[in-house]
């Protein structure tokens, strides 16, 4: 994920926050520095594109987070030593998901990625839920690069 579309899960324009607030236009002038040029506009449609598709991921969370997380041990196996918790020890040696605990944290995670897009408007408590979302991670020692993968659609 780029440097621009962190910040735009950051901001939303809604008639609460006006387009000439101060803040709204310091992202903006934020944005333009990191070499994209991004109106209210683009990050309002952004904001409702997330939103609609979250009508439909939403119907399933549990679901739709065990499939995020298969295809992502399926394209990047490295990250299988990060939740080895989610994992029962065969007679032999090989590993098999507890697919009860991998559905739980699933649904953790999607839970997450909800309340964000539920508040992609309000940028205090989408910056608190992001900031305990990290602070959660960093106590399990997850690191910044560990992230450096994406799903991928084939």
């Amino acid at each position: 994920m780029s440097d621009v579309d962190r910040a735009l899960q950051s901001i939303y324009h809604n008639p609460t926050y006006p387009a000439n607030s101060g803040e709204v236009q310091h992202l903006l002038r934020s944005l333009k520095a990191l070499g994209k040029s991004i109106t209210l506009k683009q990050i309002k449609d952004w904001v409702e594109l997330m939103r609609h598709a979250w009508t439909v991921i939403s119907q399933d969370m549990a679901g739709t987070g065990v499939v995020i997380f298969k295809r992502l041990f399926t394209q990047y196996p490295q990250l299988s030593k990060y939740f080895k918790k989610f994992m029962t020890l065969q007679e032999d040696g090989r590993y098999d998901w507890d697919l009860g605990g991998l559905e739980r944290h699933a649904l953790l995670v999607m839970q997450a990625l909800e309340a964000a897009v539920d508040n992609l408007d309000d940028t205090q408590t989408l910056s608190a839920i992001l900031f305990e979302l990290g602070h959660t991670h960093a106590h399990h020692h997850v690191q910044e690069e560990m992230f450096d993968v994406s799903i991928g659609y084939s």
